[in-house]
């Protein structure tokens, strides 16, 4: 194989011995007081507490996104009846009419303050284009997840630094303080406690994990918020469910899937509570596929959740590629075909930013059992193997004039 002539492609190695399943515990602890942090490499790489924060803070440079601890309790409404003129004369009378704040499930950069943010407004604040400045305008009432309310002004976020003013609702016990992004450099979020008046340095570096399991508010129903426990995704993470698996454990048998970069495309629907015995039962036939900040591709299937007693998660992971694969001129960062050897169908993952890709798969004699034209990104397609007979089979993908060729054996 000439490298002028083809890229390079990853090598499956079929194996569960070479490549394997492992089996991995994450724990939030009893009643999920823990935030776990997961990396698909190495398992979990840290847990923090998780009820010592009621505000994060993001240090993105493209996002002023700013989100509460709702999965633990943190209520947020903005005060309707003044700007931020009116700190001293907030009150509550007719809160109970007010909408409630709430995270965005799916987005990290879509915090309970950015509620409403369109274009250069944030929500909470404006961003000027000349001084590059977001400066704040509304006043806001937090229940802490002590049970304290407070109200709150986020000042300005300015060169990296976030200024925020709270206070109790009487006024009482005003702190005017700041957090620099440049202190968290590296990380997601910096974390705040307005009871202690703390900031929290509590996540690993972002580099460092894929997933993360801990408890966040989701829309359970129509107009219906309830805490959940679940996986999120780091970002810039591809997730995709694949359903109606007759061996679950075995994945032989997946479906064509979407792969998503929403931050709950895992969540927390994979377990359900059962109302007769009192414990959660998973759903069966699921796996996940996620691709991780190497380029590697796993598959997820949870196989215990043991509830508020411990926290616990056990999740049989199996890395199904290996990355380290070239990106040039458009090649594919990922070509894997498994299983292999497979009967009954095989799934062929591809992972290509380049238009009018083929998949191709001749027999030895140079008969084409199956052509077809992919789509652009990162995908699983299923191939049928009803009439292929047993034997030795290729599988190509061609784009720009190069092709890639693995072996498929059907028995």
């Amino acid at each position: 194989m000439k490298p002028s002539t083809y890229f390079t492609v990853i090598t499956l190695l079929c194996s569960s011995t070479l490549l394997g399943q492992t089996v991995d515990v994450v724990t939030m602890g009893p009643n999920y007081d823990d935030q776990s942090f997961y990396s698909l490499s190495n398992g979990e790489v840290s847990v923090s507490l998780n009820t010592n924060w009621d505000v994060a803070f993001t240090l993105s440079a493209a996002s002023a996104a700013v989100r509460t601890n709702d999965g633990m309790g943190a209520l947020l409404y903005k005060y309707p009846n003044g700007d931020i003129n009116s700190w001293a004369e907030v009150d509550t009378l007719g809160m109970s009419a007010w909408p409630q704040l709430r995270n965005q499930e799916d987005s990290w950069s879509g915090g309970a303050f950015n509620a409403n943010q369109d274009g250069f407004y944030y929500g909470w604040g404006t961003y000027d284009v000349i001084s590059h400045v977001v400066t704040g305008d509304s006043i806001y009432l937090l229940k802490t997840i002590d049970g304290e309310w407070k109200k709150l002004i986020i000042e300005q976020l300015e060169d990296g630094v976030f200024g925020f003013t709270h206070a109790d609702l009487d006024g009482e016990n005003e702190v005017t303080s700041s957090i620099d992004q440049t202190d968290f450099a590296g990380k997601n979020f910096a974390y705040h406690s307005l009871s202690s008046n703390t900031t929290i340095d509590r996540e690993p570096l972002a580099s460092e994990w894929e997933l993360t399991f801990t408890k966040y508010l989701a829309l359970v129903a129509p107009g219906v918020y309830y805490s959940v426990v679940g996986a999120l995704s780091n970002n810039n993470i591809e997730v995709a469910e694949a359903n109606d698996l007759s061996e679950p454990l075995s994945y032989s048998d997946y479906g064509s899937q979407d792969f998503l970069l929403e931050m709950n495309a895992i969540g927390s629907d994979w377990k359900s509570f059962n109302m007769d015995t009192f414990s959660y039962d998973l759903v069966g036939s699921r796996c996940y596929f996620v691709k991780d900040l190497e380029g590697d591709i796993y598959r997820l299937v949870f196989t215990d959740f043991v509830g508020s007693s411990t926290g616990e998660i056990m999740i049989n992971k199996e890395l199904i590629s290996g990355s380290s694969v070239l990106d040039v001129n458009n090649q594919p960062k990922s070509f894997v075909v498994y299983p292999n050897p497979a009967s009954g169908s095989a799934t062929i993952v591809v992972d290509t930013q380049a238009d009018q890709v083929r998949l191709s798969i001749c027999d030895v004699s140079g008969k084409k059992m199956m052509d077809a034209e992919l789509l652009n990104g990162f995908q699983a397609t299923t191939v049928s193997l009803s009439d292929f007979e047993k034997g030795l089979y290729f599988v190509s993908i061609t784009l720009k004039g190069a092709t890639s060729t693995q072996r498929l054996i059907v028995h």
